[in-house]
């Protein structure tokens, strides 16, 4: 069974920032990067792809791995 089994598919950046202990203006900068797996849901609202967010961080690890 996943460990993010419960979560919802589409995050908030609020529930992503919590997730990464990040604030929510750096997660807003994050959602500005074009590796980085957010969408836009409406005019003013931005989602994050669980999914997408855990292959993002597995990338992230994979290429300090690389960089070390």
């Amino acid at each position: 069974m996943n460990e993010h089994d419960n979560s919802p598919l589409v995050l908030t950046v609020p529930q992503t920032a919590a997730l990464l202990n990040l604030s929510i203006r750096s997660t807003y900068e994050l959602c500005h990067r074009p590796d980085f797996p957010s969408l836009r849901l409406s005019a003013n609202r931005i989602g994050v792809s669980r999914a997408g967010l855990d292959n993002w961080i597995a990338e992230q690890l994979e290429s300090k791995q690389v960089d070390e």
